[in-house]
This record gives C-alpha cells, structure tokens and sequence, in this order.
C-alpha cells in the first residue's frame, strides 16, 4: 500500500454531499455542517461563497490529496507501477490552471479519481483549461491516423464523486481528429458515478467526456455541455458500451450522447443501454448510434428503458440500423427531426434536404438489420416537418413502384440477409397530438438496403392514437412522394389488433401501400 498524502484544508461548508465510489469502496460520512470564516480555497484564492463539505470515511488502499499540486504528483507516481490506484480528493473547488494529467504507458492498470461528493469536489477550469488527458501510452501529438491508440486492449479509468465544470478546450488544444474533450481519455473503459459535468466547451467531439471505448454512467448530470465544431458527443463521445442509469441530461448540444467510431471495436457486439435517465433541453439528435466493425452474424442492440426525452430540439435519437428496444419511456415535445440541409433547397426525395424523425429516425441501410420495438410508451407534441413526427424508417415510398430516381432498379433479390417480418412493432403504447406531413406519427418506407431489404411492414397493437395532425410542407419543387397528409404512411403492409384512431386530422389517416390485415 501506497504512503497516504495527508494534507488538510479548510472550506466553507453549506450542506452534505452524496454518496460515491464502487461497492469495493466505503461510503463517504459527511461532516456536521460548520461555518468557517477565511481562506478555503484549494488553489490558494478566496472564495466568500459558501461550499458543501464532506470527508472519506477509510482511504485505505490509495492516497488522499486535497490541491492540485498533490494531485498530479499521485497521478504521476501511479504511472504504470505495477497495480491499480486510488486518489481521493477532499473538499474544495480546485481552480484548473493546467491540465491534469495521467499516462497508462501502455499499462492496464485501473486509475480511480474518488470525490467525497459532486457538490463538495469541483475541478473548475475556469472557461479556459481542458481538466484531465488521460494517455494510453505517451503524447500522441496531432497525427493521431498513424498511431496505434484505436487498437486494444485498453486501460481502465473511474471517476466518482466529484464534479468537472467550465472547462475549455480551445484549437489551441484541441481538434477534429480525436483530441478533444475537457476530460479526455485517450481509449480508456471509464466508469462514471455520482459526477457532474457542466459548462464544458470543446473545439471538437466530446465536450464532458471524449475518447472512451466502454462507458458506464450512473447518478450523474450533465448540463449545457456543447462543441464548437458540431461533432458529436456534446456530453459523451464513445466508441463500446455504453451504460447509462439513473441519469440526467439537460441543455447540451449536438448529440448529447454520441456513439461512433474511434477503437477498433466490434460494436455490434457493444449493447446500448439507457435506464432510468432524463434527457430534457438539448440539441438535435440527442443519442446517435453508429456501428462498426460488426460481422455478418451480429445485429447491435439499442435499449431504452423507463427513461425520458422532452423537449429536445431535434430528432431524440438516431439509430443506424441494429435492434432498437423502447420501453415504459416517455417522450414529449421533441421538435424539428434530424436536418442537415446540405443543399439547402426543396424537400423532393427523402434525403438531408429533408426533415424526419421527431422522436426516432432509424436509418438501417448500411447496417442492413434490425427492427424498431416499442412497448409501453407514451409520445405526445413531437414534430418532424416531412416525415415521421414521432417515427421515421427511411421515408414513406414503396420502391417497387416510386417514380423517385433513387429507387430505380429496387429489388429484394440476392441479399445477404433476409427481411424482418415486420420492420417495426408497436404494444399498448399511446400517440397524442404528433405533427408531420408524411406520418404525424410513423413513416415507414419499402426499400432497398445495402445488403437486406425493408419490406416498410409494421405491427401495432393495443395502442391509441389520438389528435395527431398532418400538416403540410410542401416547396416549390413537386416531390416524388405523396402530397397528401397522413397519420401513418408505410411502404408495405399495417397489420394490428386493438388500434385506435381518434381526432386525428389528415388527408389520409392510414396512407398503407401494402395491406392493411386486422388479426
């Protein structure tokens, strides 16, 4: 065991902090509240507001620190020696004047950064510091294409307890390709409990937290977290797992949880799993989920559960093909769908001059597999402007008989995998008040994947659908597709038992191109 680094400080102290740290690690006793007059800040400044405080009940095992100075010498001395580390951190805001960091060295031993509580350990970077960089092995510099980071295996990192605000990481810093992010974490499994990111900038992806391969988030929040550049992951950029629980996120920007592509991972073998969490006031495509390096045999699972998504400005998730599972989730005037507007003209093909997906647009083409399952939900005031208010599969068109010249050639011969029976299913879900011009609620195209085929057939059964508006939007260009409004839209067949319609206002309320078969 390490020599403990004892050295106390004194803070204000307002209120009691929450629990933290793993079940191998004790729970934090908070002090008795006590007002103290002075000097309490761990950078050395004076701060006359009053700071929650809390202590560690047992350190043993690691060291405990209380400035940063302290800090980055345990970091240091924790490089690659040999066993796992634990830094405890006492109370204070520590004021980031340079970035702390850590280096694996090519090592897969776990570094643990243990807060006694998000309210009364604040790492402050002050609107100009990137926080941490945590290295795999070494100073990557610039040209991160030609440098083995994405290959595994991969370190490990846990930060509890503490809280990681007004950090920046301007281009000075940061950039495009990777290195970004207020906590950045150069391929690391992070595990993430009771901590709060907020106010955090970055020039490229990842503004709270960037670079991890596998993530586990539980009790946290994060809030106005965004990028400069508009790559993904205003909150969290990840490339594996992703497990959030019990979480809360509120007013970041772009794609406040962003799964891409930056380890060499098999990510359809990599599960997505929101539980329990809140995600309220953020930018356009609040979760998106790509997929990389899958074999043929693997599908991807997204799951959604008990969980929220209101006021969202944009699509509340873009999924790109993979099982997406949604469950006794809620979701609320989410508004505008996923736009890109590359061209910035008409909407005449189902294309990113398009608007789609208010709640979910789930784009399976390069995947080629995958349905859309809802159970127990409840969906009301979303809005996508041309297709899909709540939900969007790749427009509205049967591309056996579409005049769109995106479609020519259509077939569902020689594929390599073969078409789900139905494309999406609803059970016992409720639809109230969704807005679009094709599919106030559903939009589910018949077409032609890379390697599959989506036969536009959807399943619905004992759910509501009621005061849905169709609402036209229609250019200056005549589009390929319908003209006429319509509640659901779909490519291929609407099968279903106990559906009903009520109040909804369109030009055609079920515009079904395949059949439509009552069980």
């Amino acid at each position: 065991m390490k020599n403990a680094l004892v050295l106390l400080s004194i803070i204000l102290m307002l209120a009691g902090c929450g629990s933290s740290g793993s079940d191998s690690k004790p729970d934090p006793v908070v002090d008795d509240i006590v007002i103290v007059d002075g000097d309490n800040d761990s950078s050395g400044g004076d701060d006359a507001s009053v700071t929650p405080t809390c202590t560690h009940s047992d350190i043993s095992g690691g060291v405990i620190v209380d400035n940063l100075v302290t800090l980055q010498d345990a970091l240091t001395a924790a490089s690659n020696n040999g066993v796992d580390d634990v830094i405890y951190v006492e109370s204070g805001t520590y004021a980031v004047t340079d970035t702390l960091t850590y280096d694996a060295k090519g090592s897969l031993e776990k570094i643990s950064i243990i807060g006694c509580g998000s309210d009364a350990v604040v790492f402050d970077g002050q609107n100009s510091t990137q926080v941490f960089h945590f290295m795999k092995d070494g100073i990557i510099g610039d040209d991160w294409a030609t440098n083995d980071i994405y290959i595994g295996p991969y370190p490990s990192a846990e930060l509890s307890g503490l809280s990681v605000v007004n950090g920046l990481c301007d281009p000075s810093v940061c950039n495009n390709s990777g290195k970004s992010g207020i906590a950045l974490f150069e391929r690391y499994h992070l595990d993430v409990k009771n901590v709060n990111f907020s106010n955090n900038f970055t020039e490229g992806e990842g503004a709270a937290i960037n670079g991890v391969v596998d993530i586990t988030v539980k009790d946290s929040t994060f809030d106005s977290n965004r990028t400069y550049s508009g790559f993904g992951g205003s909150a969290i950029s990840a490339s594996g797992v992703i497990d959030i629980d019990n979480s809360t996120f509120t007013n970041n920007g772009f794609r406040a949880v962003y799964r891409g592509i930056s380890a060499e991972v098999n990510s359809c073998q990599d599960p997505v799993t929101i539980n329990n969490s809140k995600f309220d006031g953020n930018g356009t495509q609040v979760l998106y989920v790509l997929y990389y390096g899958c074999k043929d045999t693997d599908v991807g699972t997204v799951n959604i559960i008990d969980s929220e998504f209101n006021n969202n400005h944009g699509s509340a998730m873009i999924v790109r093909g993979g099982n997406l599972t949604v469950t006794g989730s809620d979701f609320d005037n989410n508004r505008g769908g996923y736009s890109i507007a590359y061209l910035e003209s008409d909407c005449v093909s189902h294309d990113f001059d398009c608007v789609w997906g208010g709640v979910i647009g789930y784009d399976k083409w390069m995947r080629s597999r995958g349905q859309v399952i809802i159970d127990d939900s409840n969906f009301t005031n979303n809005q996508a402007a041309d297709y899909g208010g709540v939900i969007d599969m790749l427009g509205s068109a049967d591309c056996t008989v579409s005049s769109d010249p995106q479609y020519a050639g259509c077939s569902s011969i020689d594929k390599i995998y073969s078409a789900e029976t139905y494309d999406l299913v609803i059970n016992d879900s409720v639809f109230v008040g969704n807005e679009s011009h094709r599919g106030a609620v559903i939009s589910v195209a018949k077409t032609e994947l890379a390697k599959s085929f989506q036969n536009g057939n959807v399943y619905v059964g004992n759910s509501l659908f009621r005061n849905n508006v169709g609402v036209s939007n229609v250019g200056s260009t005549t589009p390929h597709d319908e003209i006429e409004t319509s509640i659901i839209v779909t490519g291929g067949d609407l099968t279903y038992t106990g559906l009903t319609m009520e109040n909804n206002v369109a030009d055609v309320e079920l515009n079904i191109k395949g059949s439509i078969i009552e069980l």
